[in-house]
């Protein structure tokens, strides 16, 4: 991962742990606060983050990825099994779109 994609994503990172700290903020009844645990890099452009949140003791898994676009940025969300699952459907397709793709540049290439 280049340093200044990193060093961004450090800062996303923050910028999460304190949006989701607010006492405040719609859906935390219980008035959790967030705190970075670690990073698992994924890729060049992905990233698993892990935040403890307090006083539940409570693990909350966050996937940041990178956007290119507009000079680039990291966004993220909160994972849960309905994300995963879909994701599994998305590598299914994409699988079979590569595949297609193969077939089509290949025929070119014949022609």
């Amino acid at each position: 991962m280049k340093k200044s994609v990193a060093e961004a994503l450090k800062k996303k990172i923050e910028d999460a742990e304190r949006s989701f700290s607010r006492a405040d903020r719609e859906f935390n009844l219980a008035a959790e606060s967030f705190h970075y645990a670690k990073t698992v890099y994924a890729s060049e452009t992905a990233a698993l983050v892990v935040f403890r949140k307090q006083p539940t003791r409570r693990l909350a898994l966050a996937y940041f990825y990178w956007i290119p676009a507009r000079g680039g940025y990291w966004n993220y969300f909160f994972v849960g099994y309905p994300h995963v699952q879909a994701m599994q459907h998305v590598a299914d397709a994409l699988k079979k779109v590569e595949a297609y793709n193969f077939e089509v540049r290949r025929n070119e290439e014949i022609e």
